[in-house]
């Protein structure tokens, strides 16, 4: 989800490269297939609508709420991954 003319910089860019790895992962081994799924379509979603509200100028955030077994604890998850490597670059 990293599209070329996407020029982003920080978190917003990490949440992206995170999307492209799970999508570009070829389901060659149990761990890739694992690795592929460990956020499903509707949780990718959620982590790129958490990046286009939280990564636009004026936003001071959201609330991440759904039914129990969701995924809401691996969204955050991966939107901490991002967070953690934007302040590492």
């Amino acid at each position: 989800m990293v599209w070329d003319g996407d020029n982003r910089t920080g978190v917003a860019r990490q949440i992206a490269v995170i999307l492209q790895r799970l999508e570009r992962v070829a389901p060659s081994s149990a761990k890739a297939v694992a690795e592929r799924t460990w956020l499903d379509a509707g949780q990718r979603a959620s982590l790129l609508a958490l990046r286009e509200r939280l990564c636009s100028e004026g936003k001071l955030g959201m609330i991440l709420a759904d039914e129990v077994g969701m995924g809401k604890t691996r969204i955050a998850v991966a939107l901490a991954l991002a967070v953690n490597k934007a302040v590492a670059a």
